[in-house]
């Protein structure tokens, strides 16, 4: 350390860095880069001084980061490394072992460097082989295949996409009469003579579509296109070109063409009109039947829109307009109208708009409805004449028959005979409510089923019809219990209301077999919950919505009476009220009818 007695090489070398600086950028041949970059390596060789300990690998790579592109591989560390030693002997030759610290560190600069490289070259290497990848598998997932036929060497070159597409290894095919080998020999003169001919005629390009074979011995449909490079004299001497693999897209076309076809043949025997119409609404196709019903042709419609000449619905006109089954008026071409049942629905694919009319003739049918809607309203005035009618000789029957049962007269009414006018009597209000049943109908199909609302106590009401239909009890067999509070008070139809409850009572004597029947009342807030429940045959889950159609029932009319429509004026009734009915039954499980109702019907004064 003698020639550096009085100052440390450490403190020299930060004295004589912008020295250090000026003469690498002079050393260095042009175009100078710029010495910034490579002061992070002066800093750290002069604490490695200061400390009396080399530079390691590991610190060297901080350094060396930024002097990468300055230093531009291992000569540059050499010269950098001689100015170095020259600035710092100026004064004096360096102590052997600053000088070998100098020499340490530069030598950690160049294993850094050369690391780097080796890491930069390696991520290159990389990227090139992840770049090659992604051109296989793009190339792969495009379906195509490149080759390049060299005709100075009469040589083809195959990219290896060709084993992926095609199944050939890239040297199977490395002549022109080999690739011609595979086309198909019904392709294979054309596609030869085509390859030849642009080739001789000095033309710069060729493409064809034919079938080419492949490997595993099916046939690929291919475009084959390809590029034909010339020397300065315009002689050919290269052609470059690929295939495409359309197999997927040629099958596409032909089930598009016989989709196309079905359509086709579809509207053409289809027994509805249709129009094809563009986006200004004239006609582009009308199906035989269109014609049959209209009188025209397409070649009468053109050049005019069909609105104002077929029909004169602004909606069947609108630009995307949704119409299903709507009421037109179409004009013949002979100038008759005729009523039709119209659809339109916008074909989104047309570039200018357009949409497809679908109608057909419903002028017989409105004919036929209106002629059944006046059949209808003659039955049901006949069923309400007929019910009127025959509720005054059963009103007066019944008064008869109760006259001499439980009037006066009942006290010298022989037992037997007494017996028969009871069974008579109870016939007769069958018939009364069958009667009823039937005009109960005609009002409900009428819209004519008024409501008188009034306050009831549901519970009540339930127990004076139980007691009230102790006779059919005491003949069905059942017992019959009520689980109701004193009191569920609400403001209903106290008439409908019994009706409801009668029919569902009934039933369940009807069809329990003689088993207990229970009748439970539950108030629950804002609604009430009646429920009726049998242990008797029940009902298949595939007859429940069926039972409460009009004249449906879920057993044979032969052994159980009526007309099935009690359930249907229950389930009306109940409607009307507000409510709605449910039911839980399965085939010899008995059945549970449950009414549930607000406790204020519908427009019923609180």
């Amino acid at each position: 350390m003698g020639g550096l007695a009085q100052q440390s090489a450490s403190q020299r070398l930060v004295e004589q860095q912008g020295r250090v600086l000026k003469l690498w950028q002079e050393r260095m041949a042009p175009p100078r880069p710029d010495a910034r970059p490579v002061l992070p390596m002066l800093e750290a060789l002069t604490r490695a001084l200061g400390a009396r300990r080399s530079v390691q690998v590991t610190d060297a790579g901080h350094p060396l980061g930024r002097a990468q592109g300055a230093l531009d591989g291992l000569k540059s560390v050499d010269v950098f490394q001689g100015i170095v030693l020259e600035v710092l002997e100026e004064e004096g030759a360096l102590a052997s072992d600053e000088r070998a610290l100098v020499l340490q560190s530069f030598h950690a600069f160049r294993l850094a460097l050369a690391e780097a490289a080796q890491r930069r070259e390696h991520a290159l290497t990389e990227a090139v082989a992840k770049s090659e990848e992604r051109y296989v598998v793009a190339v792969r997932a495009a379906g195509f295949t490149i080759w390049d036929w060299d005709l100075t060497e009469r040589r083809i070159h195959w990219s290896y996409s060709v084993e992926a597409m095609l199944g050939h290894p890239v040297d199977a095919l490395s002549s022109i009469g080999m690739w011609l080998e595979h086309v198909h020999p019904l392709d294979r003169e054309r596609v030869g003579e085509g390859l030849r001919s642009a080739v001789e005629e000095g033309r710069t390009g060729w493409t064809d579509a034919f079938q080419f074979l492949k490997r595993d011995g099916s046939w690929a449909g291919v475009i084959g296109r390809a590029w034909i490079m010339h020397d300065h004299a315009g002689n050919a001497v290269r052609v470059v070109g690929g295939l495409v693999d359309v197999t997927e897209q040629r099958s596409l076309e032909r089930k598009l063409a016989e989709q196309v076809q079905l359509t086709r043949t579809v509207a053409e025997n289809a027994t509805s009109g249709l129009f094809l119409l563009d986006g200004r609404g004239h006609a582009t196709y009308l199906n035989p039947a269109a014609s049959a019903i209209t009188g025209y042709a397409l070649e009468h419609l053109q050049g005019q829109p069909l609105h104002g000449r077929v029909h004169s619905h602004a909606a069947l006109h609108r630009p995307a307009a949704v119409v299903r089954d709507q009421e037109c008026t179409f004009t013949r071409r002979d100038g008759t109208q005729f009523v039709a049942s119209c659809s339109a629905m916008p074909l989104a694919e047309y570039d200018l708009g357009g949409s497809v009319l679908e109608f057909r003739d419903v002028t017989e049918l409105k004919r036929a409805e209106l002629q059944l809607r006046e059949a209808v309203q003659a039955r049901d005035e006949f069923i309400s004449i007929a019910s009127h009618e025959l509720r005054t000789p059963l009103t007066a029957l019944q008064l008869q028959i109760q006259g001499m049962t439980r009037g006066p007269l009942a006290g010298g009414v022989d037992e037997r005979v007494k017996k028969r006018l009871l069974g008579a009597e109870r016939s007769v209000s069958r018939m009364v409510q069958l009667v009823n049943e039937l005009l109960d109908v005609t009002r409900v199909e009428a819209g004519r089923l008024e409501l008188e609302v009034e306050e009831v106590n549901l519970s009540e009401l339930v127990r004076e019809l139980v007691d009230r239909l102790q006779t059919e009890i005491r003949q069905a067999g059942s017992a019959v219990t009520v689980e109701a509070p004193e009191r569920a008070m609400g403001r209903w139809d106290r008439r409908r209301l019994d009706q409801v409850i009668g029919n569902l009572l009934t039933n369940a004597l009807k069809y329990g077999e003689g088993k207990p029947v229970r009748v439970r009342v539950e108030v629950d807030g804002e609604q009430v919950r009646l429920q009726v429940r049998d242990q008797g045959i029940g009902i298949a889950p595939s007859q429940h919505a069926r039972i409460f159609a009009r004249f449906e029932r879920a057993v044979s009319s032969r052994h159980y009476g009526g007309f099935g429509v009690g359930l249907w004026i229950v389930h009306r009734v109940v409607e009307a009220m507000g409510g709605a009915i449910r039911l839980e039954s399965a085939v010899g499980q008995g059945s549970t009818f449950e009414v549930t109702l607000p406790v204020s019907a519908p427009g019923a004064p609180r």
